[in-house]
């Protein structure tokens, strides 16, 4: 396929479809863009206001379609073992939204399939792709602010839940793993595993919702630093917060998670890095997705990095009951541990 365009169909056209659709759209000189959903027309309208070559009323009907090469899924987190399994089957790549699954034993099934299929299959975490995360990153593997001591992130917004959301089985938990999930990846491509995690959920506020609203984590490492993580959909009267403070021995760093500029202070000098394209890493995602299919090039997400996944699923199970969770780290990677690469 390394000459050829490929034909990628996002499957699934609910709303985080049009942020999908707009980065695959821009991308017309890689990519035959189709859509599929349970609803014909819908499918269409897609089609037809992001230019594809084409829909599908189905989502079969598209994996077993020839011109399609790759499918984006962008379905309710519960789905997502069926919808690898029909991929796997039909032949056809994944690029599929986080989390990946809500169990582990779905997460070791699906990953099982796509390498008997021999699929490439890639889980869709836009934040290891943001330049904000990506530049802070570096930053501290260079030393920039010194051995690290603490990482503290505080996202809160006002978003009531509705139609699958609400249902703790179809989300596989709550608020954590439907979209804290991204700050558990960020917390560990900038400090890396750590030993042991806490959290906690508040009384709710949205008494419909099955799964948490709020969570307070926290995470210690090999090391003594600390990160800590306040994540809420239920700060009324709050336009949206992604604040990220990461405090070394020599400095410190600061940026929002989705904007164009990251403060550094150290030796003694405060600067600031701009950036003003891909601020949600999206359209990076898609091109590292694109490069494993035509090249066999690994990515940022594969799915050996379930990790976050893991300490997520089980926290969330406590979570719904409003417990204390202390989880030990090396005990979810045991869980684990056995998963082979996906890099084929």
């Amino acid at each position: 396929m390394a000459d050829a365009k490929i034909g990628l169909c996002i499957v699934g056209c609910g709303n985080f479809a049009h942020a999908q659709a707009r980065v695959a759209s821009q991308r017309q000189e890689r990519i035959r863009l189709y859509f599929a959903s349970r609803s014909a027309d819908k499918a269409a309208a897609y089609a037809q206001h992001y230019r594809a070559a084409g829909s599908f009323g189905s989502y079969e009907t598209a994996a077993r379609d020839p011109r399609v090469h790759a499918l984006l899924f962008c379905t309710p987190h519960a789905l997502h073992p069926q919808h690898l399994i029909l991929a796997a089957t039909a032949g056809k790549h994944v690029l599929m939204e986080k989390p990946m699954a809500t169990t582990l034993e779905d997460a070791r099934t699906m990953q099982a399939r796509a390498q008997e299929a021999g699929i490439r299959f890639a889980v869709a975490e836009n934040y290891r792709y943001m330049p904000t995360v990506r530049a802070a990153t570096a930053l501290i593997r260079r030393g920039t602010i010194g051995p690290l001591r603490g990482l503290h992130l505080q996202t809160t917004k006002y978003q009531r839940s509705t139609g699958w959301r609400l249902s703790r089985a179809m989300m596989g938990g709550g608020a954590l793993i439907d979209a804290g999930i991204h700050k558990l990846a960020a917390i560990r491509m900038m400090m890396g595993d750590p030993q042991q995690v806490s959290a906690i959920a508040p009384a709710k506020v949205f008494p419909e919702m099955e799964g948490e609203e709020t969570v307070s984590l926290w995470a210690t490492f090999a090391k003594g630093e600390v990160a800590t993580l306040n994540y809420s959909w239920a700060a009324r009267g709050e336009p949206g917060t992604q604040n990220c403070l990461v405090i070394g021995t020599e400095g410190y760093l600061q940026f929002d998670f989705y904007g164009a500029s990251l403060q550094l202070w150290a030796a003694g000098k405060r600067e600031h890095l701009t950036f003003d394209a891909d601020l949600d890493g999206l359209g990076a995602m898609l091109d590292g997705f694109l490069d494993l299919v035509t090249h066999g090039k690994p990515v940022a997400t594969p799915p050996k990095k379930r990790s976050v996944i893991c300490s997520a699923s089980l926290l969330r199970m406590r979570l719904w009951q409003r417990e204390d969770v202390r989880l030990v780290w090396p005990e979810l990677e045991r869980a684990h541990r056995r998963e082979p690469d996906m890099k084929h």
